[in-house]
């Protein structure tokens, strides 16, 4: 079994063509600014954003939580949308139509 910072990682690796950051050029990073477990299962807690200027945009801040679903071995994702939408709106630039 994987532990959760790899299923993590792993779930992050999904999420491609993040833009660079608006106001320095660097490519920002999801930062976990606390995770842990439950009796409901595994929950994070995240922020897409610029490690170097510390910039971040709107919608940044987001949870991903995750169990395993009743009497079976399947793992249950809720919160993914959340993510593509932090990462729609980082990308998401003044000039856009």
């Amino acid at each position: 079994m994987e532990d959760k910072n790899t299923f993590f990682e792993s779930l992050l690796l999904d999420v491609d063509n993040v833009k660079n950051c608006p106001w320095c050029g660097n490519k920002p990073e999801f930062i976990v600014e606390s995770c842990g477990s439950s009796r409901e299962g595994l929950y994070w807690d995240l922020e897409l954003r610029c490690n170097c200027c510390r910039n971040h945009g709107p919608n940044s801040h987001f949870s991903i939580a995750g169990r395993i679903a009743r009497d079976s071995c399947v793992f249950i994702l809720e919160g993914k949308d959340k993510l593509q939408q932090a990462v729609n709106a980082w990308n998401r630039r003044a000039d856009d139509e």
